[in-house]
């Protein structure tokens, strides 16, 4: 299971610029994604479990458990 966007985009051989294009942003906004310095919007991550065809499992595994931890969610 990925743990996080970028591990997710590698492995599925996308650049950061198709995955801009793919939620419809720039290069330079998607980085600054990728590197968690800015949130992606509800709308982005629905966009990018319905292009890889993702369950709700692995879209929060890739969006979300790498921003939580333990005692967050206990």
């Amino acid at each position: 299971m990925y743990n996080d966007i970028k591990v997710f985009r590698v492995a599925n051989r996308k650049t950061q610029e198709q995955m801009a294009n793919i939620i419809g942003c720039s290069t330079n906004a998607y980085i600054q994604k990728e590197k968690g310095r800015v949130d992606f919007t509800v709308n982005e991550i629905k966009i990018v479990k319905a292009y890889f065809n993702l369950d709700v499992n692995q879209t929060w595994n890739i969006f979300f458990n790498s921003k939580l931890n333990e005692s967050e969610i206990k």
